[in-house]
């Protein structure tokens, strides 16, 4: 009888102890929940979004801490770089299109997404824009959104001159004689937008991608000289200024009539020409032949994760969230572009929120081409490249066909350099 009372005490405490133990594995796991790093760069107000989306993220999966990594554009590329190099990246990162070049030429600089497909719902993507994300063969990112080169122009003003559309390269030309102030003009570039129209002639004309898709320079040396020769009409007719604006222009200065921009820039756009009580519109860039036009487009910005990360799961349940979830697209509206989600988009369709001249800008009639332009365009160095032509040719420093010379091995040089392996 003592032998049975006696093997009866220690079962139940062999049974207690395992209850403890497991009720001590739960609380550990509660305690010391997986943490992953998230990176991004933008504005305060996509910062306070952000922020209400991660909470809620966090919400829904209390075993998951989000700490965060963000800042302004500007330097964001340099932390980035070190970041990479000494292998310390965030788990999820917000990329520009340029960096899988920059970081994955051959696709192994990134996660590959289609090992997390079970957390990460891809068929909310089509095929072309998951395209858009891979490198060779590997599913390295996702695009957000997409955005487009559009000419945003100040109706206001535009009206003031009896300025109608820049329809054809010739009505571009022909529109000087309607604006009678000399330190007004039709056209003011920034930096990064100095080369578009110019080389969206020169596509037109001779039916050559600037770069193609390998990074290899399809512009030839003539191409280059004409690309030149047109651009110093435009200087010389006073269809621009002499000098390059350095910043994003958004036309507050009112000096000119219009740009040429990302569709991202829109609502930056609206809100300065608003400001000043002067009404915004937008044209596809200008054609040869006023009917068939060209659309240069790229991503936006995508969604990457570390190719070291630990956490892939749950890195992939975050993207999963940014991309897909109706909660965020509410929050995040158009912050970030028209959403490629296909359930993001349709939130967004169904709560009335795809207004305004963002997303009426970004919607194309048929009898435009749309073009994928080349990662390398936005390249650092190729841009570089760009503006010193342009200002050599704009202050006369050089001739067309000099500066041709020089700026087609520069670029030669250049994209080779970037397109090595190794």
């Amino acid at each position: 009888m003592y032998k049975k009372i006696l093997s009866i005490l220690i079962c139940c405490f062999i049974v207690a102890n395992i209850s403890a133990c497991q009720i001590s594995s739960n609380k550990a796991k509660i305690e010391d929940p997986i943490t992953i790093k998230y990176s991004w760069w933008g504005g305060e107000d996509r910062h306070d979004k952000t922020m209400k989306a991660i909470e809620k993220f966090q919400q829904a999966h209390p075993n998951i801490k989000v700490k965060v990594e963000f800042s302004e554009w500007k330097g964001f590329k340099k932390k980035m770089n070190m970041k990479i190099a000494g292998n310390d990246e965030p788990d999820l990162m917000q990329i520009n299109y340029d960096w899988l070049e920059t970081y994955s030429k051959d696709g192994t600089g990134f996660y590959d997404l289609n090992k997390v497909s079970d957390t990460l719902d891809l068929n909310n993507f089509s095929s072309d824009i998951l395209n858009y994300g891979t490198k060779n063969g590997v599913l390295n990112a996702i695009p957000i959104s997409m955005n487009a080169k559009v000419m945003y122009y100040n109706k206001t003003l535009a009206t003031q001159f009896g300025v109608d559309n820049y329809k054809t390269f010739d009505e571009l030309l022909a529109n000087r004689k309607n604006v009678t102030s000399n330190d007004k003009y039709l056209l003011e570039y920034d930096e990064t937008n100095a080369w578009i129209l110019p080389m969206s002639y020169i596509q037109q004309k001779t039916g050559h991608n600037f770069i193609d898709s390998s990074g290899k320079l399809e512009f030839n040396e003539t191409d280059i000289k004409d690309l030149l020769t047109f651009y110093k009409s435009l200087v010389d007719n006073k269809i621009v200024p002499q000098s390059i604006h350095k910043s994003v222009n958004d036309l507050s200065g009112n000096i000119s009539l219009s740009n040429v921009s990302w569709i991202s820039e829109a609502s930056k756009i609206q809100k300065s020409l608003e400001k000043s009580n002067n009404k915004v519109g937008y044209s596809e860039l200008p054609s040869i032949d006023g009917q068939n036009f060209i659309r240069y487009v790229k991503p936006s910005m995508l969604y990457a994760i570390s190719k070291n990360t630990e956490h892939p799961k749950e890195a992939a349940l975050l993207m999963n969230f940014l991309l897909n979830d109706s909660d965020t697209a509410t929050i995040f509206e158009l912050d970030k572009g028209i959403p490629c989600s296909k359930n993001a988009f349709n939130i967004l369709q169904e709560n009335n929120k795809l207004s305004g001249l963002q997303y009426e800008s970004s919607k194309k009639s048929d009898n435009v081409k749309e073009i994928l332009i080349s990662p390398y365009y936005e390249n650092t160095l190729i841009q570089n490249i760009f503006v010193e032509a342009l200002d050599q040719i704009s202050y006369g420093k050089s001739t067309p066909e000099q500066c041709a010379n020089d700026t087609y091995y520069k670029l030669v040089q250049t994209l080779d350099s970037l397109t090595r392996k190794g």
